[in-house]
């Protein structure tokens, strides 16, 4: 197979690589020298967390001659192991507890030989409910005999042999953060990535046992029976069953309250220290598909955060910010914060802002109570005035009036090219999604200019079924642009719906 790849022109070789895991290319490379020299790894990003694995493979590249020249992304894995103290285990009339956590533990029979083992009950319990949601498919569909493989292989480890693993991870994730070796990793990778453009920032990489978002190097280093909790990510607030608020960020709040939201800290504090060093114009807050965020109180007051995120802003050539609040609760009133907020004033220090994208947590639908008594300007919170190279613009889960929309969106420059409103949550009765396309035909004069330089309006995020999110923008640009109907429209209780 070596010999026959060979015979291909360079070119044809290095496009066959560029379809293939890094994985495989690490086996080709070792077949014979002029594949070697063909296949390069993809390194254009790499995983930084509070695991050692991360780190170590993190520094590895960055000390490699050319390795580190690919880098042009550091994605952040803010998840981490459950802070469950490293306890002993006494006993109390016949039942086992943590001595510092006083949680309940169960008492492994030992083998010959060897002392008693203990497994927290909490630990025995989680694996137990990934291995019946991996039963019940709860991992997305997979081929019969696959399935069984796996839950022969889960159901041999007793949990308390993954709470012996477990507890390895637990020390390292300790040590990690005790001599802050993440945060020195990322300062030296800010040195040593020239190409580096992007940090991106998720609440966990691991999103699903065996079904990680990422497979970061501490992952890939799992045992494939490795059966254990996944690790938490930021707050995430049902609104309906279990409403978590956004903890205050005040200068007396617990500091382990604070590090949930490690990643954003660190980032941010570093980008601040070594500004005009490095060569970061992009920060993305990806939640994913959980409902969380970084905290919204952070820009509600001034504290060392905020002024560290300004700083970032500043730099020159600063040009993508993907910002997901958490604002967390259930109650309305996690709105009046943002009227007294600080977004403006950071936001104006980025004059070459090209794309924006500002959403929370919250739903796609708005409360009985919402009211003006909420509301809050977006010409408030953006200074679109001076965002002359602004092409993208996307506003996700917020309060909003329509003619206020409509005033931010007449207000933008020439220069946008694409607007994402998702989940909009319309205060007034009689304001939707219909309404809002009608007035953004009848009240802007985009239509008026060339095709190529008319905004593209899209009410959803971009799908995974690309085809399907293509249709509804052209629908809705008929409609804006040319003679198509609304495609919008109105269901029971303000519900909206797509009918192109």
């Amino acid at each position: 197979m070596a010999l026959a790849l060979t015979t291909l022109p360079l070119e044809i070789q290095m496009l066959i690589f560029s379809y293939l895991p890094n994985s495989t290319i690490k086996n080709l490379r070792l077949t014979c020298s002029s594949i070697k020299n063909a296949a390069r790894l993809d390194l254009d990003r790499v995983f930084l967390s509070i695991q050692k694995r991360d780190i170590e493979v993190f520094r590895s590249i960055a000390s490699h001659d050319t390795m580190r020249l690919q880098v042009k992304e550091i994605i952040w894995d803010d998840g981490s192991f459950s802070q469950s103290p490293l306890e002993e285990v006494v006993e109390q009339d016949g039942e086992y507890y943590g001595q510092v956590s006083g949680l309940p533990y169960e008492k492994v029979p030992a083998e010959q030989g060897s002392s008693p083992k203990f497994c927290p009950i909490w630990f025995s319990q989680e694996c137990d409910q990934n291995i019946s949601g991996f039963a019940a498919d709860k991992y997305g569909p997979r081929m019969a005999e696959e399935m069984m493989g796996w839950m022969m292989m889960l159901q041999r480890p007793l949990p308390w042999k993954s709470w012996e693993t477990y507890k390895e991870y637990l020390r390292d994730q300790l040590e990690v953060l005790d001599s802050e070796a993440d945060v020195e990793a990322l300062k030296f990778g800010l040195e040593q990535f020239p190409a580096l453009r992007r940090i991106t920032i998720i609440p966990t990489a691991h999103r699903k046992l065996f079904e990680p978002l990422y497979p970061t190097p501490n992952i890939r280093s799992f045992s494939c029976i490795f059966n254990y909790p996944i690790p938490q990510p930021w707050p995430v607030s049902n609104e309906d069953t279990f409403p978590v608020n956004a903890t205050p960020w005040t200068e007396d709040a617990k500091e382990f309250l604070k590090e949930r939201w490690r990643g954003f800290r660190v980032v941010t504090r570093c980008l601040a220290e070594q500004a005009g060093k490095h060569h970061v114009s992009e920060l993305v807050i990806d939640p994913g598909n959980l409902k969380t965020g970084i905290n919204y109180n952070i820009f509600n007051t001034p504290c060392q955060e905020l002024s560290n995120f300004t700083t970032m802003l500043e730099q020159p050539g600063f040009k993508r910010l993907d910002l997901t609040l958490f604002v967390g609760g259930n109650e309305d009133i996690v709105w009046t914060p943002f009227k007294d907020s600080h977004y403006h004033s950071a936001f104006s220090k980025c004059p070459d802002l090209e794309h924006i994208t500002f959403g929370t947590d919250r739903g796609i639908y708005a409360t009985e109570e919402l009211s003006m008594e909420h509301f809050t300007s977006l010409l408030s919170l953006f200074p679109v005035q001076k965002w002359s190279k602004l092409r993208h613009f996307g506003l996700s889960s917020f309060p909003v009036v329509q003619s206020d929309i409509i005033d931010l969106l007449d207000a933008m420059p020439l220069t946008l090219r694409t607007v994402e409103l998702t989940g909009l949550l319309f205060i007034n009765d009689g304001e939707n999604y219909n309404s809002l396309l009608t007035a953004m035909r009848d009240t802007l004069n985009w239509k008026e200019r060339a095709v190529g330089d008319r905004p593209q309006v899209t009410f959803w995020t971009k799908s995974s079924v690309n085809m399907l999110h293509a249709h509804m923008q052209k629908t809705v640009s008929n409609y804006l642009y040319g003679d198509g109907e609304n495609p919008m429209k109105v269901g029971p209780d303000r519900k909206m719906y797509f009918s192109g």
